[in-house]
């Protein structure tokens, strides 16, 4: 069973966090991709370093639905 790692990012509303996930296994996925914006991906960034791993590994991206918290950073993920 691959591992899976949960990734809390802030919420653009006040006092939230928003979780993905990241499912180590091939291909590397990322469950929802947060809102889009420069601290988002930052901290996205700093949690896939914290598991020896690159913004450029992931492969695929689920996205479990359309609210922006968890489609933002979709086309740039791409």
């Amino acid at each position: 069973m691959p591992e899976i790692i949960r990734i809390a990012l802030p919420s653009a509303l006040p006092n939230d966090i928003v979780n993905m996930y990241l499912i180590k296994d091939d291909p590397l996925t990322l469950v929802d991709a947060g809102f889009s914006g420069p601290d988002t991906r930052q901290r996205l960034a700093a949690a896939l370093r914290a598991e020896g791993l690159d913004l450029r590994d992931i492969r695929r991206a689920a996205l479990t639905h359309t609210h922006p918290d968890h489609v933002g950073q979709a086309a740039i993920l791409q």
